[in-house]
């Protein structure tokens, strides 16, 4: 009963993930024009603040509650058919950005809100903190350091004829002016609150999060390895050349490649080194095991279950390239270790942890408020923050009261 209201919503999510082809924006332009109410609708629908929460409160509940709700209702009204029209203007895009949700579920959704017509207002917090921002230390080959953000764009230094420069939008640019083969090993790295990006002498890109580091050479490409090695989490989009594999090294942990865009997160305080990969191919080493991952796919390794491969959306995890934060089924802990990096905060929790899993996003250019009022629309979670800290406590408030 709902084709054309799934068909809708999942042309609205291929866009909203810029994986819309031409045919498929020209289907939805055609519904956009068909009447001014489905353009209201989609305008309120992408609007940010609305598109989360709605989000946020759907992954929120849980399938079988909606299940027992329907059941019982539908043995009341005879079927879901008869509130179809209430479906259709509400949650339409519910049901089809969950994908594999049915008319069952999407019915039960409708009974789930009648009768809850208030909204959690957003909580106001004391004092907030401040997005991170873009900033780095440069540690050359003879111990110096230096300052990004302190330093002006142009000129920095020349390092065995290799040119080392700052560009107008603060990205660090590594040019070979003439052969060397002398080793000149770099650290960028960026405190908590920070972030950067890098191109290296063979054009390969590398984004540096919040409280990570990359060592490498400066001219590393007259060696038969591009090698670097990384703390944290870096994104890299890697020059292709065949002939000279490119390295990243965490730890006991590699990932081998020849050209290729990937995410790798290796902070200490994670329970497993991620390797995500977007494009290309990369060989992925454990230790004693290895695995070659397809776009689409996540590695994950650590001692306690080695060297794992699942297919997952990439997006979540890189994410925090383009200044979001993106909770995929993600717990409080989880989501608070990159609050921490990103705000330079220190989290404390009170009382036992919610077990809860959360789902949504925010803008990391957002102050830390504006994070902590998402995650608290689901009633599962509450803050308080003093100072640069931020207190943590298990909620059971219903986020419709």
């Amino acid at each position: 009963m709902l084709d054309q209201e799934f068909h809708i919503a999942r042309l609205i999510k291929a866009q909203l993930n810029n994986e819309l082809d031409d045919v498929s924006a020209e289907q939805l332009q055609r519904w956009l024009d068909e009447q001014p109410d489905n353009l209201n609708f989609y305008k309120a629908l992408t609007a940010p603040e609305n598109f989360q929460r709605e989000l946020i409160r759907f992954e929120s509940i849980k399938s079988e509650d909606i299940w027992q709700r329907t059941q019982e209702k539908m043995a009341q009204k005879g079927s879901p058919a008869l509130n179809i029209r209430a479906i259709q203007v509400r949650y339409r895009w519910l049901v089809g950005l969950a994908a594999a949700v049915t008319i069952f579920i999407a019915a039960g959704l409708w009974f789930y809100y009648q009768g809850r017509n208030s909204v959690a207002e957003p909580v106001t917090y004391a004092n907030d903190v401040s997005p991170g921002k873009q900033g780095a230390t440069l540690t050359l080959a003879d111990g110096k350091k230096i300052r990004l953000n302190e330093t002006p764009s142009g000129h920095i230094t020349n390092q065995a004829g290799v040119v080392v420069s700052k560009t107008s939008s603060g990205q660090l640019v590594y040019t070979i002016k003439h052969d060397s083969k002398a080793d000149m090993m770099n650290t960028l790295s960026t405190a908590n609150g920070e972030t950067y990006q890098l191109q290296l002498p063979d054009g390969s890109k590398v984004w540096l999060n919040a409280g990570s580091s990359l060592t490498y050479n400066s001219n590393f490409v007259h060696s038969p390895i591009r090698s670097v090695k990384l703390t944290g989490e870096g994104y890299f989009e890697v020059a292709k050349d065949k002939k000279h594999p490119f390295i990243v090294r965490s730890g006991a942990h590699e990932v081998e490649v020849l050209g290729t865009h990937f995410n790798i997160n290796s902070y200490g305080d994670e329970p497993t080194i991620a390797t995500t990969l977007l494009e290309g191919s990369v060989k992925v080493t454990w230790k004693n095991k290895t695995a070659v991952l397809k776009p689409g796919q996540r590695s994950k390794s650590n001692d306690a279950a080695g060297l794992t491969i699942t297919d997952v959306d990439t997006n979540p995890y890189v994410a925090w390239k383009n200044n979001q934060f993106s909770f995929e089924s993600e717990d409080i802990q989880t989501i608070m270790r990159m609050v921490e990096r990103w705000y330079d905060v220190k989290v404390e929790y009170k009382g036992a942890l919610t077990q809860e899993k959360f789902w949504g996003g925010v803008s990391r250019l957002d102050n830390v408020s504006k994070v902590l009022n998402v995650l608290e629309l689901t009633g599962k979670v509450h803050f308080e923050i003093k100072g640069r800290t931020i207190y943590v406590f298990k909620s059971n408030r219903s986020p419709y009261n």
